[in-house]
């Protein structure tokens, strides 16, 4: 090996080796953003200057480490376009399951194909996936449970922890009346109402198991 590149995709990675016999190895290629910070250019026109750079060597190949989008975007728009760009290409290898199908493929066509997509970070790679909603909405998490079981997933479901703001001490009440400040007692001030509780964690977490969760994660928000 002659020297390492690693070029910038924004969200994701593509690092190439370099072999002294003009001979290239290159480990992911893919990424999560659209544009790059560099004057505001798509992430394919980065993609494309990666692939033009190493079009004169002699020989091509392409490691893949694991099936996540900002590792492999860029390779599968590459290889669309010019199928034999890679003389050789390196993929890890995917469990299956007792009917011999691998849950992960399964569950990434329907949802390339059924479901509706809510970001473009969402990506499948893994058959455990995690699941949470930042203000513990459990209408925002169901349906992801329910689709996750159906196709055979293991649902990580997970509990966003987080406190109340600190009490500061309220104002006392203005007493009423001549006497009433010269004699009155003081009225304890109230303290406002707990909301994130120990019982409001668990409660979550028992609705999450009920929908179908297999695991409970607590998960910090700071």
């Amino acid at each position: 090996m002659d020297r390492v590149e690693l070029h910038d995709v924004e969200y994701g990675d593509c690092t190439v080796l370099v072999g002294q016999n003009r001979q290239i190895l290159m480990v992911d290629c893919g990424s999560v953003s659209r544009y790059a910070r560099r004057g505001e250019e798509e992430i394919d026109r980065r993609f494309n200057e990666i692939f033009s750079r190493y079009a004169p060597a002699a020989q091509r190949q392409f490691l893949l480490t694991h099936y996540h989008r900002d590792h492999m975007s860029g390779f599968l728009k590459q290889v669309k376009k010019d199928p034999g760009y890679f003389d050789r290409v390196y993929l890890p290898a995917l469990p299956c399951d007792k009917r011999g199908v691998n849950p992960v493929l399964e569950f990434a066509v329907f949802a390339h194909f059924f479901a509706v997509p809510q970001s473009d970070f969402a990506q499948v790679n893994t058959t455990c996936l995690r699941i949470f909603d930042a203000l513990n909405d459990i209408d925002n998490v169901k349906e992801s449970i329910r689709l996750i079981n159906e196709l055979g997933g293991i649902a990580d479901a997970a509990v966003c922890y987080t406190v109340d703001p600190k009490d500061e001490a309220p104002a006392e009440p203005e007493k009423k009346g001549f006497f009433a400040k010269l004699f009155g007692k003081k009225e304890a001030p109230v303290a406002p109402k707990k909301i994130f509780t120990d019982e409001y964690f668990v409660n979550l977490a028992v609705e999450m198991e009920r929908l179908g969760a297999k695991i409970i994660t607590l998960k910090d928000m700071a």
